[in-house]
């Protein structure tokens, strides 16, 4: 009887962890679908960024070349005496061109390091880590969105 009312036991024990184990395995299973929404939802706004970089790289582009006509014309704007005034803030806005090309262009370099990262925690099942390189993506290119239709 000592015998029958262990197995018992250990029969109801085996029951309840298994009850459990169904329990922890729904609640994954409902994790596991509401972080593929969030992906989805997160993707389509970064693949949407990313689209926002390649005019941002246009962009870039024309300001290289606005500059490099600057500096072409710089010559000629000496052979008119501009004063000294008008010199020194030309290549103040210069200088503020330089420096906000060179944030963009490293955004875009951060950008397109994370879309590496990006891809790999995809591929590893690392959905969480890549939930939050998707947020830091989209902050950079919210960032930056203003600026594009402005240019």
């Amino acid at each position: 009887e000592s015998r029958t009312h262990n197995l018992l036991l250990r029969d109801c024990k085996n029951h309840k962890i298994l009850k459990n184990q169904q329990k922890l395995a729904n609640y994954l299973d409902l994790v596991e679908v509401n972080l593929v929404k969030q992906i989805c939802i997160q993707s389509q706004s970064f693949f949407n960024g990313l689209d926002n970089i390649q005019l941002l790289q246009k962009d870039v582009s024309d300001m290289i070349k606005r500059v490099r006509y600057l500096r072409t014309n710089l010559h000629r704007m000496e052979q008119y005496e501009m004063n000294s005034w008008a010199k020194i803030i030309n290549l103040g806005i210069k200088q503020i061109n330089y420096h906000n090309s060179l944030q963009i262009l490293q955004h875009i370099q951060n950008l397109q390091i994370m879309h590496k990262q990006l891809n790999k925690l995809i591929t590893d099942n690392k959905i969480q880590n890549a939930v939050q390189i998707l947020t830091q993506c989209k902050i950079i290119i919210n960032r930056y969105n203003d600026k594009i239709h402005v240019i």
